[in-house]
């Protein structure tokens, strides 16, 4: 789970990097995960649930960047740019 938030985390990073429009749903999807890290008891169904949600929010995020990169100019250069730092 902690994998899933820091991928969620970098492509939103990446995302306003590269100068688009993240959707309002980090505030839910951070919120969701520290609800799931929070919780005391995992179960099974939980663990699967917070898993499902995660792969989601991450899904949303790289079709999202997909958009984005064709209509940026020089994404290369950016990309290593910030890759380089």
């Amino acid at each position: 789970m902690v994998v899933l938030d820091d991928v969620r985390r970098w492509l939103v990073k990446t995302i306003r990097t590269l100068g688009g429009k993240v959707r309002t749903q980090i505030r839910k999807a951070k919120n969701d995960y520290l609800k799931f890290s929070k919780t005391k008891r995992k179960t099974k169904k939980i663990i699967n649930r917070a898993m499902k949600a995660m792969l989601r929010y991450v899904r949303r995020n790289i079709g999202q960047l997909e958009k984005i990169l064709p209509k940026i100019p020089d994404v290369e250069k950016k990309i290593l740019e910030w890759l380089a730092v």
